[in-house]
């Protein structure tokens, strides 16, 4: 009958939250969240906040009444909320589900409503945390620190593994550094327990959230204490989960053997092969007497001690071991074998004979080689003995002895057979590795080297004759194309002045002998126009027979080039060039244009217009190339000058001349006010005059 009762109260209180019921306290709404995980309930709530609300964890507010305590997850918008221990709060929202399917309480508004004394933290052990009635409340907990590392997932927390007699513990501590020798040490922790752990890890468990390091408190240090511990070899016969929930341990006996980066193994006292890896203080050197002590471990093979430390020991050394002559298959196991890898050996001394396949190098020298037989291939660590490898490479045949180490994995929960990946064997000694027999130094692979720098070498050679005559053929091309683009330019120039000029010449000569007969008075001037012809072919030809020999086109700027061509017609005219346009984008082609224009109104402003300076300036303006000519000369009437009828060409050859290259001229003059004739050439989409 009261189970009945039972059934139809939790009934109609599920019913009423289904409904638009609202959850007035903390034990209601952990019950809704934590045990029921009801989605869509609302809460509105007044209790104290159990502790300071401040980063890493700025979303989670833990909140304590008389009923019980529950979290609370803020919204993101709600960090600067500053709220501290003891602050009474007025908090309301509903229930939700996550992404990952678990419900939590997500308050729509938090408000501070007073203070009161700050919760104290509750005693409480390892069972207590796990049985929920701890859920986020403040509490205390003792233990024995069996391990530390730093969250994979989120750098900011260290994780602390606590044994609490026999249990273990996680406790999340945000930015705790760990200290070498720390493990082992009996602690005490303060935080709340969560029943929600952080990163994501929906399955682990509750921990303890500890706020920083000042809350944990290292009761009794490790120290020398660990070496007070019980001995290993008691708890020989332990399955792994008893083995982890052990507390510090120690075993006492002789180094077998030593490797890198912090492992031992030691022949116990008892008889026991036992594993060790240091955690910061030198090795032992194979054969040293030792006591160490650290936390157990086991990969279900043999006890190992993680964490541990050494100190130099007194006891008896233990019998001369024997030594296996095995071979790698034998060790490994053939592939077509069943029985893959041979456990017997772990921990024993083998020696075995093998080539030497590979080295591979750690600061400068040699500390694996790795062996094969013709099948199998085994590594020989010589990491811990400095030297014993320098030497061997690949290709010799050695025999190497020492101490044959199973590489496996520790036991974890949910992996019942930890990995072994195979054998490694460890030299205890220089004397452990020998070589038997070095390579010859002609082999095959180094035949094939020769081989190969050969067959580059001639193909090399190959392709620089077939490079040779191709770029021959090509030079040869160009210097061919140069010297015809010059013969047809020289020819145009020819054609285009003097030819026509000397056509000229004979049409007023023809002129004049009519005019003798017909009209007299008429004949001085067709001689006198023909006289000026003569006078402008022979200036055209001396131009022309000077741009064959001069180098201006070699000249790096447009400055020299000009320069150069107007220095032998000043005639004592003082010349300022600013022609600030780059070489590169001009071709010979029009460069030679550029300069023939200037030199011809260089030519006319000295000869014509009695210039005593000459000003050259040019520069890029957008997508146009300008340059203009001034002078300080006597000046003209542009509209009256005379033309080609009277025998001067200049003016109208400087406007053909620019119309090839598409451009425009402009001339500003006037008497006594000098001359200034300004050019304007188009860029082509190139961006260079061609």
């Amino acid at each position: 009958m009261k189970a009945l009762l039972c059934i139809m109260m939790s009934a109609a209180s599920l019913a009423g939250l289904c409904s638009d019921a609202v959850v007035t306290n903390a034990g209601d709404l952990a019950r809704v969240v934590y045990r029921e995980q009801t989605p869509d309930v609302a809460f509105e709530l007044d209790g104290t906040v159990i502790s300071d609300k401040t980063a890493p964890l700025e979303i989670r507010l833990h909140v304590l009444d008389g009923t019980g305590a529950a979290l609370l997850f803020t919204s993101r918008d709600m960090t600067n909320l500053t709220l501290r221990a003891g602050d009474r709060v007025r908090a309301a929202g509903r229930t939700m589900r996550q992404a990952s399917n678990k419900v939590i309480a997500y308050c729509q508004s938090v408000e501070r409503i007073g203070h009161v004394a700050a919760p104290a933290p509750e005693r409480a052990s390892a069972e207590d945390i796990e049985s929920g009635r701890f859920d986020c409340r403040l509490v205390k907990v003792r233990g024995t620190l069996r391990d530390a590392f730093q969250d994979e997932i989120d750098g900011h927390f260290t994780y602390l593994v606590l044994n609490c007699d026999g249990r273990l513990l996680y406790v999340p501590a945000p930015r705790f550094k760990i200290v070498d020798g720390m493990v082992g040490s009996e602690i005490e922790v303060e935080g709340i327990c969560d029943p929600l752990p952080i990163g994501g890890r929906l399955h682990m468990g509750r921990t303890v959230l500890v706020k920083d390091e000042r809350s944990v408190k290292v009761l009794c240090a490790a120290g020398e204490d660990a070496f007070s511990a019980p001995t290993i070899d008691d708890d020989a016969f332990l399955g792994p989960m008893e083995i982890q929930a052990l507390g510090i341990r120690r075993a006492r006996g002789t180094v077998v053997a030593a490797w890198r980066p912090r492992n031992i193994l030691i022949s116990t006292e008892g008889g026991n092969q036992i594993r060790a890896s240091i955690a910061s203080q030198e090795l032992p050197a194979s054969g040293t007497p030792v006591e160490v002590a650290g936390v157990p471990e086991t990969d279900l093979f043999n006890i190992s001690l993680s964490r541990a430390v050494w100190r130099p020991a007194e006891c008896a050394p233990p019998p001369a071991a024997r030594v296996y002559e095995l071979s790698i298959d034998t060790l490994l196991g053939r592939p077509d074998d069943e029985v893959k890898l041979h456990p017997y050996y772990n921990g024993r001394i083998v020696r075995i004979v093998g080539d030497v396949v590979a080295v591979e190098s750690s600061g400068g020298r040699v500390d694996t080689v790795v062996v094969s037989d013709g099948g199998r291939v085994l590594a020989i660590d010589a990491s811990a003995v400095p030297g014993a490898a320098e030497g061997v490479s690949a290709g010799c045949r050695i025999e190497a002895t020492g101490a044959c180490i199973l590489e496996t994995e520790n036991w974890r929960p949910g992996a019942l057979f930890p990995p072994a990946n195979g054998y490694r064997l460890v030299i205890r000694n220089p004397g452990d590795l020998r070589v038997l027999a070095r390579p010859p130094w002609w082999t095959p692979e180094r035949l094939v080297v020769v081989i190969g720098v050969l067959a580059s070498a001639l193909a090399a050679l190959l392709v620089w004759i077939a490079v040779k005559r191709s770029f021959g053929a090509m030079i040869e091309k160009a210097q061919s194309d140069a010297r015809v683009a010059e013969r047809t330019r020289l020819a145009v120039e020819l054609h285009d002045s003097i030819a026509q000029n000397l056509t000229g010449v004979a049409m007023e000569i023809r002129s004049a002998r009519r005019a003798q007969t017909a009209d007299p008075s008429r004949t001085d001037g067709h001689l006198d126009l023909a006289a000026a012809t003569l006078d402008s072919c022979r200036d055209e030809l001396r131009n022309c027979i000077w741009d064959l020999r001069n180098l201006t086109l070699d000249d790096a700027t447009v400055d020299e080039a000009v320069r150069r061509t107007l220095r032998q017609h000043l005639a004592g005219a003082r010349l300022d060039v600013r022609f600030k346009v780059a070489r590169s984008l001009l071709s010979d082609n029009a460069l030679h244009t550029i300069l023939r224009v200037v030199r011809e109104l260089t030519i006319n402003a000295v000869r014509h217009g009695a210039a005593t300076e000459i000003k050259v300036a040019g520069c890029l303006d957008g997508d146009s190339l300008l340059f203009s000519v001034r002078d300080n000369g006597r000046g003209f009437d542009p509209a009256a000058a005379p033309g080609m009828r009277e025998g001067h060409f200049g003016l109208q050859g400087i406007r053909e001349r620019i119309e090839a290259l598409e451009g425009t001229v402009e001339i500003e003059s006037a008497a006594g006010r000098g001359t200034k004739v300004s050019v304007s050439i188009p860029l082509p989409p190139s961006g260079k005059v061609d």
